[in-house]
């Protein structure tokens, strides 16, 4: 399945993933207008549209990624007439950038690979993946399933981290409820009916 472009600015964007949008402007239509894309944050950066019919098509490859930076950043779409050359601000709204963690990303491909091997679907190098000394293809069944478990509290602990340094702050908590059935023939849920 192939990527399709934008329809709009995205709220977020990882650095290493290229940014491509192809944006209506009713009023501003590429025939008769040029755009520019305005990037300001902890870097700053344009782009410039090409048409692609009456649409203006935004793309940042990967490599053109070099100077940004993780963080929020404001962006704004001014047009330009090409008779006349008057600009004008047609869009603008806030965008963060996602930096590449890179312990979050070996702790997803460690979740991976110990999910693939539980559930008997992993790839040669998955399961060739050395932890502590140790091909995780040589390790018992009930070992993974507790791997499983340290491994998804570390990609967790990861994740808030990294949403923490982007300002989004607060541990994440989830409830669950906890069920208590101390008399074996006492039914787990209350009867509702006499």
């Amino acid at each position: 399945m192939s990527r399709v472009a934008d329809t709009k600015i995205p709220q977020t964007v990882s650095i290493g993933e290229s940014l491509w949008c192809v944006i209506t402007l009713a009023d501003y239509p590429a025939s008769t207008h040029t755009a520019m894309l305005y990037l300001d944050g902890t870097f700053s950066g344009t782009v410039a549209a090409t048409a692609q019919g009456e649409d203006h098509l935004f793309l940042v490859n990967p490599a053109a990624q070099t100077l940004w930076s993780a963080g929020p950043a404001a962006w704004r779409i001014i047009v330009t007439a090409k008779t006349g050359g008057v600009a004008t601000l047609a869009d603008s709204g806030i965008i963060t950038i996602l930096g590449v963690d890179h312990d979050l990303a070996y702790a997803r491909t460690v979740m991976a690979a110990i999910d693939a091997m539980i559930q008997g679907r992993a790839s040669k190098e998955q399961s060739n993946l050395n932890l502590d000394g140790m091909s995780i293809g040589l390790i018992s069944a009930t070992s993974l399933m507790e791997l499983h478990r340290q491994w998804q509290n570390e990609v967790a602990r990861l994740e808030r981290r990294s949403m923490n340094q982007l300002g989004f702050g607060g541990p994440i908590r989830t409830i669950s409820p906890r069920f208590e059935n101390s008399d074996v023939g006492r039914p787990l849920f209350p009867r509702l009916y006499p």
